[in-house]
């Protein structure tokens, strides 16, 4: 989606002609590699007609075996985007859905805290990425929020924080305009890159231009998902047999008078203490 306005409006969205334009699905891979993250927003779609307003479908990546379905649908001050991954593969896959926005300069982009805990004294987390630095002059804070400057005139690293927002939103100032992206959270998920589900990115200035980016992080890893079911937040599996989450099948077969059963049993009980498994007991 590259041009997000008011009628007769500036565009609130980057459209520069480059990767980094527009709201775009990445994905999060467990090894982070860019030829994953990028497989999903450079594929072609189709657009079809949706009660809802418009649905975009894309055929499989060729690596990955995933396709996206967008369901766009406006309202009056909100648009809706439903990001939908499927694996249309035969290997299972542990991905994130990594929403995008990209902000053109001037713009700043501003992410709530989360107070952690009741207290007045209790923390405030911040989530630092190790190749920025929190001295850059474009990094302000207040009180409950912290906010990234975007520049055409300054900046000469990247730049990129997160915070956890109970909410899941955050926001950009973009002129006259603000833009606020939500993303449902997902209570007692893990969530990639130490734990943010809100983050934001300023590039540096580079022949006379800058872009931001205001990042919506999913909960990772998703379940392991089989050909066709639904990996959203709720949804329900179509395939109730087969074996969501599960890192392996485990099968212990015991015989009468054998006196393995009690190790089996212990055996199972601590496996599954200390992992999401499947474990069968088959008396022989």
């Amino acid at each position: 989606m590259l041009v997000l306005r008011r009628v007769g409006g500036q565009n609130l969205l980057n459209s520069s002609g480059g990767v980094a334009d527009g709201l775009r699905t990445w994905l999060m891979t467990p090894h982070e590699e860019e030829h994953e993250r990028d497989a999903l927003a450079s594929l072609a779609g189709i657009i079809e007609p949706d009660d809802r307003g418009l649905r975009v479908r894309t055929p499989a990546a060729p690596a990955l075996g995933l396709t996206l379905e967008w369901t766009v649908s406006l309202h009056p001050r909100e648009l809706t985007v439903d990001h939908l991954v499927r694996n249309e593969g035969d290997v299972t896959r542990q991905v994130a859905i990594w929403p995008v926005i990209g902000i053109a300069a001037p713009a700043r982009l501003v992410l709530p805290f989360r107070q952690v805990g009741s207290r007045a004294r209790d923390t405030r987390v911040l989530y630092h990425y190790p190749w920025s630095t929190l001295s850059d002059d474009r990094i302000s804070a207040g009180t409950d929020h912290v906010q990234l400057e975007l520049s055409d005139r300054t900046g000469d690293a990247h730049i990129k924080f997160g915070v956890f927002q109970a909410t899941g939103s955050g926001g950009a100032l973009i002129g006259g305009s603000v833009l606020v992206s939500t993303t449902p959270v997902e209570p007692g998920r893990t969530y990639p890159e130490g734990g943010p589900n809100l983050t934001v990115y300023a590039s540096p200035v580079v022949a006379g231009r800058a872009f931001g980016e205001l990042e919506n992080v999913g909960a990772r890893p998703l379940p392991r998902r089989h050909r066709g079911t639904d990996p959203r937040p709720g949804a329900r599996d179509p395939h109730p047999g087969d074996l969501i989450g599960a890192v392996m099948h485990a099968l212990f077969v015991t015989m009468d008078g054998g006196g393995n059963l009690p190790p089996a049993l212990l055996l199972a009980r601590e496996i599954t203490r200390r992992a999401t498994l499947a474990v069968d007991l088959l008396e022989a």
